[in-house]
């Protein structure tokens, strides 16, 4: 702060005033009380010479502020109940006042020489005040220079302004200079907020104060005066959309991409980032360079996580791309600094609400969108796109926070679950465009790869399937391609490409419209369409593989009318397919059915197993089943046993727990062993054992034959549900045809298992018409078996080699054939 005298230069010679030009204002006013309009919007009280009418004046503002007229009674009364009146000499000063004005005629004129005057005497204070700073050499010269821009700039200013101008305008002006300045300048946070604070004290302001004038400024800037439309096509005719990734990401923008936790909204950036950085096109959408610098601030989640995820795509250091793991929206002078210093084309921010930890806002707050506001000013400037990740609401509708979140900012795109909440699915995901100034909105569905986890573009909602339109739109596209920056109107792409021409003009314009090509009016009146590439080497352009994605479409269609309801997993949990799985397009996810499981002990006397006393082998069973079914991991490979889920060690197996004979109470039934040659611990024994068949229903003082079939002995006995519907889906149709024969023959049990009997051999009767056991396809052979869990396929090679048993979820053998072809072609194309 500089120290500074407030006097004036000593002389004989007294300062500019005009007392007979104010005198005559203030006597119109109370004279005339409406003529205070013409000047109230630029005359200020400072402005008058002598304090006397500078108290009347304000006072004149105070009561025409109130809606009342600031005539001679009011500003008495006024001045009166303030303890005012004496100051200005009494009740007598207002009516010499009165007395001495004729008329308010040129009263607005008078008004000019008395801010004339006022900035003769500024510009002689202001000098006073130089004057005297530069004497004090202690001051730092660079801060002097800088106070003396900022004190001088209100006088030199109001003065080219003819004085006319309203001093709470230049106010406000002078404000938003010094908090631009402040934001975009000073690196340091602390200090930056120990200036805002002297700025605050300096202007009579509370620091929530400046924030918040500061951020209407920049909301200010949405706002463009209206001009004539020939103005207006002069000033943008020229301007088009200049794209780093065609339909996504277009320079000068900021976009957010938002989705619930846990949708892959981060996967799919990091997706677009392996193309944007490597120069290859994204699903058909081209990119304009060979390769663009990236700056990703990576705050949402651990630096061991990110470059785990990049190592899954594929993401290598030698591609162009810089990283931050911590930043906050108080340090955007130093991102703009690192921007222009790397040449950063494309920076990404994830998450908003990580890096806006340090605000003082909550995200329901309007000024909680400022920094956004700032980022977008700054994308504008360097000619930069700006990607902000950012979470949703619990239900996927919205993103979180303000609505100025998303005015904010130029593009919002979705990423989402394409079933609801009931039918999650572990693949699938749309990505919506919901709001873009660049583009037309639109929802394109997608399936994760977790092989590479890459993304695959199955198509855009509302587009047909195996149309010749999406051909045509791949060639318009790589010929633009290959003959980039030349604007092409329709007749020259259709004489290049072949076809049909109005097909063509209505391809181009679709795609023109969903930002994949750039397109403008020619002077002709024609369209021209064209790709942009930036560089001597031009990208690389992948036209998407319609076959492919035809065949998956198929596949994922048949395989959700059949599909059960499985809550999605995690990357991580997922087995490694193998087998056809790998040499397929189309591959076998596994799915985690829900289970809420632990590997402590019951307490429950309903899932206690009790080892008969009477037994010379009798052991002490531990309690074993939980409150919930164990997790079943429906995948090629056969899955642990739930207790080696969650504990450092496995469970110790002791030796032959069971021996035959050996009579178990189970749930309060008896059974006996028949074999004793399965591998199950006594931990999940007996559970396991009625599955596989291995115990019977004791009939006390009968004999063997007369011991009753396991399934029947499930229906009949009060067993859990899921022992049932175990056991019925791994039985055999002559199983289930037996054990029906035994029951309708003397009706007995549980009515819901029997007609569920029913329903299975029903079922099975179905997949026995239908069903190849072996299909051969070129050269392949496929083995096919019905499971609990869907069907099993073995495949053959042509060379004999065959596949580990692969398990597929579908119930038709049609749905798994068709699969398996497909597998079959996709290693053909391969080779």
């Amino acid at each position: 702060m500089i120290a500074v005298s407030s006097q004036f230069i000593s002389s004989d010679r007294l300062p500019p005033m005009n007392v007979e030009a104010e005198e005559r204002v203030l006597g119109g006013i109370l004279s005339y009380p409406e003529s205070v309009s013409l000047v109230a919007n630029k005359l200020l009280p400072e402005h008058f010479s002598l304090k006397s009418h500078q108290q009347i004046y304000r006072a004149i503002l105070a009561v025409f502020d109130s809606k009342k007229q600031p005539d001679l009674m009011q500003i008495a009364t006024y001045l009166q109940d303030r303890g005012l009146i004496d100051s200005i000499g009494g009740q007598s000063k207002l009516i010499q006042l009165v007395d001495c004005t004729i008329s308010a005629i040129n009263i607005d004129q008078h008004a000019e020489l008395i801010i004339e005057k006022y900035l003769r005497r500024r510009v002689i204070q202001l000098g006073s005040e130089i004057s005297s700073a530069g004497y004090e050499t202690s001051t730092n010269l660079q801060e002097l220079i800088s106070w003396v821009q900022e004190q001088t700039f209100h006088t030199t200013q109001t003065a080219l302004d003819g004085g006319l101008r309203d001093a709470k305008a230049f106010k406000h002006e002078q404000i938003i200079s010094q908090m631009s300045k402040l934001e975009l300048e000073e690196e340091n946070p602390s200090l930056r907020y120990f200036k805002l604070i002297d700025i605050a004290k300096n202007s009579g302001l509370s620091v929530s104060q400046l924030e918040t004038i500061y951020y209407k400024h920049l909301i200010n800037d949405e706002n463009e005066p209206a001009i004539p439309l020939a103005e207006f096509r002069k000033k943008y005719g020229a301007s088009v959309n200049r794209w780093f990734l065609h339909g996504f990401l277009s320079e000068g923008k900021v976009s957010l991409f938002y989705g619930k936790g846990g949708v892959g909204k981060t996967r799919l950036i990091y997706d677009l980032i392996h193309s944007v950085a490597n120069g290859q096109s994204w699903n058909g959408f081209p990119v304009t360079a060979r390769s663009r610098n990236i700056l990703l601030v990576q705050t949402d989640e651990s630096q061991g996580d990110m470059l785990e995820a990049f190592n899954a795509r594929g993401i290598t250091d030698d591609m162009p791309i810089m990283c931050k793991s911590r930043w906050t929206v108080d340090h955007i002078q130093q991102l703009k600094k690192e921007i222009i210093e790397l040449g950063i084309n494309w920076v990404v921010i994830d998450s908003l609400t990580a890096v806006s930890s340090n605000s003082i806002y909550s995200e329901n707050d309007v000024p909680y969108a400022r920094p956004i506001l700032l980022l977008k000013a700054l994308a504008q400037e360097l000619g930069i796109h700006i990607s902000i990740i950012h979470h949703a609401v619990s239900d996927g509708s919205k993103p979180r926070g303000t609505t100025a979140i998303v005015n904010a900012v130029s593009d919002v795109f979705c990423v989402a679950a394409k079933c609801d909440a009931q039918r999650p699915d572990s693949l699938n995901r749309l990505l919506k465009v919901e709001k873009s100034r660049s583009r037309a909105p639109g929802i394109y569905e997608l399936l994760f790869d977790p092989e590479d986890s890459s993304w695959l573009l199955l198509g855009k909602q509302g587009e047909e399937e195996d149309s010749p339109s999406l051909t045509i739109k791949d060639k318009i596209i790589g010929f633009l391609q290959n003959h980039p920056n030349i604007c092409y109107e329709v007749a020259e792409i259709q004489e290049a490409i072949g076809g049909n021409l109005e097909s063509i003009r209505r391809c181009a314009n679709h795609l023109a419209r969903d930002g994949e090509i750039s397109c403008k009016r020619l002077s002709s009146g024609a369209k021209g369409y064209w790709i942009a590439l930036d560089g001597d080497e031009h990208p690389v352009y992948n036209s998407p593989d319609r076959d492919k994605i035809a065949n998956i479409k198929i596949a994922l269609r048949a395989a959700s009318i059949e599909e059960e309801d499985r809550p999605m997993i995690a990357q991580e949990d997922r087995p490694q397919n193998d087998g056809l799985a790998v040499l397929s397009g189309i591959r076998d996810h596994p799915i985690i059915e829900t289970s809420n499981f632990s590997t402590e002990k019951s307490n429950s006397m309903e899932d206690r197993m009790i080892a008969d006393a009477g037994n010379a082998h009798q052991q002490p069973v531990p309690q074993a089943i939980l409150g919930g079914d164990p997790q079943a991991i429906i995948g090629r490979s056969s899955p642990q046993p739930w207790y080696y889920e969650n504990i450092d060690q496995p469970y110790e197996q002791p030796p032959a727990p069971f021996v035959i004979g050996q009579k178990v109470i189970y749930e309060g039934t008896e059974y006996t062993v028949l074999t004793s040659t399965h591998t199950h611990t006594q931990l999940d024994g007996i559970e396991k054992a009625v599955f596989n068949s291995e115990l019977a229903i004791a009939a006390p003082g009968a004999g063997e034959e007369n011991a009753i079939a396991p399934l029947e002995a499930l229906i009949t006995t009060p067993l859990k549900d899921r022992l049932f519907d175990s056991a019925l889906s791994e039985a055999s149709i002559e199983d289930i045809r037996e054990a029906l024969e035994k029951v309708e023959a003397k009706p007995r049990g549980n009515l819901t298992r029997i007609d569920r009997l029913r329903e299975r051999l029903t079922e099975l009767k179905k997949i026995e018409i239908a069903e190849p056991t072996i299909c051969k396809y070129k050269g392949w052979e496929g083995r096919f078996r019905a499971t609990r869990e869907g069907i099993e396929v073995i495949a053959v090679r042509p060379d004999g080699a065959e596949s580990e048993p692969i398990q597929l979820s579908f119930k038709f053998f049609e749905v798994a054939i068709s699969w398996f072809k497909s597998g079959v072609d996709s290693e053909f194309k391969e080779d």
